[in-house]
């Protein structure tokens, strides 16, 4: 016997089932710096050099630096992430600072 063949979904239905994927992922995810891939001396390397860019859709895992670039995506998650980071930025903390302060809340947690 034949398995069914899968109904076709309306564009709105991709969409919900599109952004309920990537929020449930974005939502647990970290954000890693884009130094840390190896991909970034090729990235650094071609980047303008007026200090503007734009970046489409890289959920948390931009490839541009963030305090320098503008996001767009339809994960709210990923942007409620990136908007915190740009906001933490603008005070001088920076996303590496932020592992010391979760080791911190994790000693405590554990006493």
């Amino acid at each position: 016997m034949a398995a069914p063949l899968p109904t076709a979904r309306s564009d709105r239905e991709l969409l919900d089932v599109n952004r309920r994927f990537y929020d449930l992922l974005w939502s647990g995810a970290r954000l890693v710096e884009p130094q840390r891939f190896n991909t970034w001396p090729l990235v650094s390397s071609v980047l303008p050099h007026s200090g503007r860019q734009l970046e489409v859709a890289p959920g948390l895992r931009p490839r541009l630096p963030i305090e320098s670039t503008q996001f767009v995506d339809i994960s709210a998650p990923a942007l409620s992430v990136l908007r915190a980071l740009v906001e933490l930025q603008r005070s001088g903390i920076e996303p590496r600072h932020l592992r010391g302060f979760r080791a911190a809340a994790e000693r405590e947690l554990g006493l």
